[in-house]
């Protein structure tokens, strides 16, 4: 979090430079002096504050501050870009609608801004974009790890880390803590931890011999080498839980003792606040959606559908229809396919309005009465059917525990899947996500899974 702020900071600071420069350009293609006139400048200033909350607004829906986003550099190209057409957009709506002075229009001002914006932005994060000679990241965006555990889990991690490039960690060394019992053979091992710069040492907390040796290195400490669980190194890097690591013992120190009461109490203010003017809102698009529903196939506008809310009660979610009759889950379990967008099952129930108003979301408008009641949240695990709720419970271990909380209209699950996974691998990983989920929940995690959420209704819309 506090990185996020540092780089949040940087950020504002290029967009101050960028304004600056923005005001010498448009002065030097006119050719008059608002560039250099202070007042003029500090007028344009004061006039921009609301665009540069709306830009840093955008950096935030877009992921500027994400692993995920960061390390892929078409991705981040791509979405500075996107954040540049936002603020765009998002200017000129402000200059029009709530004009801090009327007799300032500054249209190539605005657009020279976000242009010199974009490009301060990609320069702050150079060492994502650019590579070096061997074609890999520069070494400052990457921290050195070694691992140390015989498991196949480490051994898969650290392996994996190999061929997925970009994930901020550099594997050098997987250390088998067996061949290292001697005095001299655990000073080799030091001087070779030291001699390769590791950073991190990842400790995998399952393997005895792996803790004895972590033990007998702990003078590394002094050297400025960290040593990190192989469990928080996973979330590190995937943003989930392993659930082979996942035991009662995990949910004593990670679940049953946090304290969350103001947390909760904060959660539902906000979503109260928020639900409730996005339902008022929301009331102007019912009248077209009935329109389509109808010329469609005449069938009913809602769908009322069971689902498994908080402590494994039963509540009732509306939406509106975009398939033919109700979906309980049925067809899922008979077909196992649900991740594929052209399975026979899919095609065959939703119907051609429901395609476009899945896409943009804009079925599950009607779910903000159910976070007004209570039933759900506006951030949380997706509430499940129950007839595949008694399937995974029986098939998922500890599967029943992302119940323990509210549901929620979007979660940290489903912002890291395009389709909702029903197959039984597919739910492991879902569940994965949601355990991490339980284990971090706060307002700042609830506000990034909104922010990412947005950014999905903005791609799906084409925004």
């Amino acid at each position: 979090m506090l990185k996020t702020f540092f780089s949040l900071c940087k950020d504002v600071i290029v967009l101050l430079v960028a304004l600056t420069a923005a005001l010498f350009v448009r002065s030097f293609i006119r050719g008059d002096q608002v560039g250099v006139d202070l007042y003029s400048v500090f007028r344009h200033f004061i006039l921009f504050v609301p665009i540069i909350c709306i830009s840093v607004l955008f950096f935030l829906v877009y992921g500027l501050y994400d692993r995920h986003v960061l390390y892929k550099r078409r991705k981040l190209i791509q979405h500075i870009l996107m954040a540049g057409v936002g603020t765009f957009i998002g200017g000129i709506v402000w200059f029009y609608l709530f004009p801090l002075d009327l007799e300032l229009r500054p249209k190539l001002i605005l657009l020279l801004y976000v242009v010199l914006g974009a490009i301060g932005a990609l320069l702050a994060r150079y060492k994502y974009i650019f590579y070096g000679k061997d074609g890999r990241r520069l070494e400052s965006s990457s921290f050195n790890i070694s691992a140390i555990g015989g498991s196949t889990e480490v051994k898969d991690f650290f392996n994996s880390l190999k061929n997925r490039k970009y994930t901020g960690y550099n594997p050098v060394d997987l250390i088998d803590p067996k061949q290292y019992t001697t005095d001299q053979e655990i000073e080799l091992l030091k001087e070779k931890i030291l001699s390769d710069k590791i950073q991190y040492v990842v400790l995998d907390t399952r393997d005895d011999h792996a803790i004895v040796l972590s033990r007998k290195l702990y003078s590394l400490v002094f050297n400025g080498v960290k040593f990190i669980t192989f469990q928080d190194m996973y979330e590190r890097v995937y943003d989930r839980e392993d659930l082979m690591y996942i035991d009662e013992e995990w949910f004593i120190n990670n679940i049953t003792d946090k304290n969350d009461y103001v947390y909760m109490m904060l959660k539902r203010v906000m979503d109260l606040l928020i639900s409730l003017p996005l339902l008022l809102i929301s009331l102007l698009v019912y009248p077209f959606v009935y329109i389509a529903i109808k010329l469609e196939d005449g069938g009913p506008l809602f769908v009322h559908m069971d689902r498994i809310g908080q402590n494994n009660k039963i509540i009732r979610i509306i939406k509106f229809r975009s398939m033919r009759g109700v979906d309980d889950g049925t067809w899922v379990l008979k077909e196992g396919n649900a991740e594929d967008k052209k399975s026979e099952g899919r095609q065959m129930r939703v119907t051609k309005i429901g395609k476009i108003i899945r896409k943009t979301r804009i079925d599950e408008l009607p779910q903000l009465w159910n976070v007004v009641k209570g039933d759900l949240s506006l951030i949380g695990p997706r509430p499940e059917m129950p007839k595949m709720v008694e399937v995974y419970e029986k098939e998922i271990p500890f599967y029943s525990a992302r119940h323990t909380v509210r549901p929620g209209l979007s979660g940290w699950a489903q912002i890291h899947h395009e389709v909702p996974p029903h197959s039984i691998e597919g739910t492991k990983e879902k569940l994965s996500y949601d355990l991490y989920y339980l284990k971090h929940r706060s307002i700042f995690l609830d506000l990034l899974i909104a922010l990412r959420t947005v950014q999905t209704l903005l791609s799906a819309v084409g925004v």
